[in-house]
């Protein structure tokens, strides 16, 4: 794609302001469900959402990059995860992020939490990108973009963390992929 994108090619941030961040699910289900099989069909989509994150508009996790190039097999999406690599952002060089990412587990870990301890155990392997996601959120503002949908409290104690769940622990709002799309207005 040529240029830029409309409502990118004036855009300036403050300080590097991250708006968004994204769960690998809002990559990994729009290239399994809506632009898939035929990938440059959806190329403008894909443009838009590099352009985003080349702009520092939308963050991607080097957590979520890694588990979106191991859970896809897929040429396509493995070279847009390739384009992006120099924008990546890496959550164990960030002091606020690992902060932000210890708190999150003690969060679940507390009894008061709502969790079993095996929601803890779940999210505990350092790979696994939906604490650190929660962390980078807080850290620049940014709403988390996700599939993911809350828990209900009827269900408690949860045996699995869910991000809008523990998110709103922390005040920290979650989106999903088209009210993400209708509210960057470029898609």
């Amino acid at each position: 794609m040529n240029g830029t994108i409309r409502g990118l090619e004036q855009l300036t941030l403050v300080g590097n302001e991250i708006e968004y961040v994204i769960d690998s699910n809002c990559l990994i289900d729009p290239y399994n469900k809506f632009y898939n099989p035929d990938f440059a069909l959806s190329a403008t989509f894909w443009d838009h959402l590099a352009q985003l994150v080349e702009f520092g508009r939308v963050g991607v996790l080097d957590k979520v990059w890694h588990e979106t190039y191991a859970k896809r097999d897929s040429d396509e999406l493995d070279k847009w995860l390739d384009r992006i690599k120099p924008s990546v952002i890496s959550c164990e060089t960030d002091g606020e992020i690992i902060g932000g990412y210890q708190q999150v587990l003690q969060k679940i870990a507390d009894e008061h939490s709502g969790y079993q301890q095996k929601a803890v155990m779940d999210w505990t392997p350092r790979e696994i990108a939906d604490p650190w996601l929660i962390a980078a959120a807080q850290r620049f503002g940014s709403v988390i973009v996700t599939s993911e949908e809350g828990q209900n409290e009827v269900d408690m104690p949860w045996k699995r963390p869910k991000i809008p769940t523990v998110a709103s622990m922390f005040d920290i709002k979650c989106e999903g992929l088209f009210g993400f799309m209708r509210a960057v207005q470029v898609f």
